[in-house]
């Protein structure tokens, strides 16, 4: 019997977002193959101090880990020295050392590259599929941070990190989620070290259209979208200009918690009746959700690519987003979906447009599906993945022989 391909993915802690999606494709991908297969991440000291050594115990411990399983499969959560320091998140250490040294291959699937940093640090072959840049993954949380952290921010961390990353993209192992993840990532190194692309499928037999009866004048978001990069206070502005025409028009936010400041901004606008949030749904249950849109509405500051979206259009959900990088690689202004300025009024001018003639609505409804199953199903993309796994490790997976 032939041994097991012992495979480690370096991540984020998969709890929520895109990341988490971009593993089970890449889990599924492995699924039938003879492998053995490890995830592992930087556990936030935030999650849990325990693991880690913050700049006043230095001296008294070390960092640890701790275990634990995503979707059936074993991940490691790895502490650092120095969290306070957001490049030492993955700075490799002799934790990282002894996973790397135990597996065969090395892959990489985060919102940056950073989580690749131990494999470049260790300089062996590795192959990551990364969703954003380091920067634009963090811009708008950026914002957010207190005075002090600012400055250490603006003096150390962003200048390191921004050197990491242009190290690990300069290795040409970097896979894009899309070309402008790709182009950015470029822009950022001077130098085209990320020519591929791997995008994130669909399932297109579980993502499938349900003929509605009638219009019923739904706009969806389905995203963390209380994280700043959503910036929901534009599609918030979008609703209030867009009920002044269609006063039944109603907007469901899907994914997270309201904050208490979005809950004014509701009132402040006059749309609180309009609104509706679900904090939490069950994946297999996403499906009928989209359905019950007629438009997805996307007022993003920065998008990798939007995986909801993508499951919207399959749905047959024509999407109206902002310019933001990842969606302009799928969307086809005035085809399958519309491309709105940041503005609030282009935005409702967009919804109003699809919600005035349903006829035409439905022809965007038919390219957006066309688009999801001629260029992003779960056969082709699977295929993609393989090419560039042989093209990055100079082999292929090994088949299961059970």
């Amino acid at each position: 019997m032939v041994d097991k391909l012992k495979i480690l993915i370096t991540t984020i802690q998969p709890v929520s977002g895109g990341v988490p999606s971009m593993l089970r494709f890449i889990l599924s991908c492995l699924a039938d193959k003879n492998c053995d297969v490890t995830l592992a991440y930087y556990e936030p000291y935030s999650v849990s101090p325990q693991l880690s050594v913050p700049i006043h115990q230095v001296l008294v411990k070390a960092p640890t880990v701790r275990v634990d399983s995503f979707d059936g499969i074993r991940c490691v959560g790895v502490g650092c020295r120095f969290p306070e320091l957001e490049f030492c998140h993955n700075w490799l250490s002799k934790r990282w050392g002894e996973l790397i040294s135990k597996h065969d291959i090395h892959l990489m699937v985060s919102g940056s590259v950073l989580a690749a940093q131990p494999y470049w640090q260790s300089k062996i072959p590795f192959m990551a599929w990364v969703a954003t840049d380091w920067e634009g993954d963090r811009e708008h949380r950026a914002r957010q941070f207190p005075w002090y952290r600012k400055i250490i921010d603006h003096m150390l961390v962003s200048p390191v990190a921004r050197r990491i990353e242009k190290n690990i993209v300069k290795t040409g192992r970097v896979v894009s989620l899309s070309n402008h993840t790709a182009s950015i990532l470029n822009k950022n190194c001077g130098f085209e070290g990320s020519k591929d692309i791997l995008y994130m499928p669909v399932d297109i037999d579980r993502f499938v259209p349900i003929e509605k009866a009638n219009q019923t004048f739904n706009i969806g978001l389905v995203a963390r979208f209380e994280d700043p990069r959503k910036n929901l206070n534009l599609l918030l502005e979008s609703l209030s200009i867009v009920v002044k025409v269609v006063p039944q028009a109603k907007l469901f936010l899907v994914g997270d918690e309201i904050s208490n400041a979005t809950q004014s901004m509701f009132e402040q606008l006059g749309i609180d009746g309009n609104v509706s949030v679900i904090e939490y749904i069950d994946n297999h249950k996403l499906p009928e959700l989209l359905n019950t849109f007629d438009v997805f509405a996307l007022p993003s500051f920065q998008e990798g690519l939007c995986i909801a979206a993508l499951e919207a259009m399959s749905c047959g959900v024509p999407v109206v987003s902002t310019k933001c990088g990842g969606p302009e690689d799928f969307i086809r202004h005035g085809d399958n979906g519309l491309l709105s300025e940041f503005d609030a009024q282009d935005m409702a001018s967009s919804i109003l447009q699809l919600f005035a003639n349903e006829k035409e609505r439905k022809r965007y409804a038919m390219a957006a599906r066309a688009t999801i199953v001629d260029e992003f199903s779960l056969v082709s993309q699977k295929r993609e993945f393989n090419r560039h796994f042989e093209k990055h490790f100079g082999r292929s997976l090994p088949e299961n022989s059970m």
